[in-house]
């Protein structure tokens, strides 16, 4: 599909052809294609991440909050068995 146009002023004409570059476009709308991908790829793994980071940020203060509670009886216990 060839399309040509006729620019023209006083002194000169030109004749235009376009033409579309498939092997252009293709590789343009591939290169676009891979983006989103890219871009949802790393949107997934940050998701996937961030929920790590939140269990293993969850399971520290629970292990902290333990280890504080087991401290309180064992000092109560304490107290208690040397009064």
């Amino acid at each position: 599909m060839s399309e040509k146009f006729l620019l023209s002023n006083a002194s000169d004409a030109f004749v235009l052809s376009v033409n579309p570059d498939w092997p252009s476009i293709i590789v343009t709308g591939m290169i676009g294609l891979g983006s989103i991908l890219t871009s949802i790829a790393v949107a997934y793994i940050t998701y996937s991440n961030q929920k790590t980071q939140n269990r293993a940020k969850q399971a520290e203060l629970r292990q902290e909050w333990l280890k504080e509670a087991r401290e309180i009886v064992f000092h109560q216990l304490y107290l208690y068995v040397m009064s």
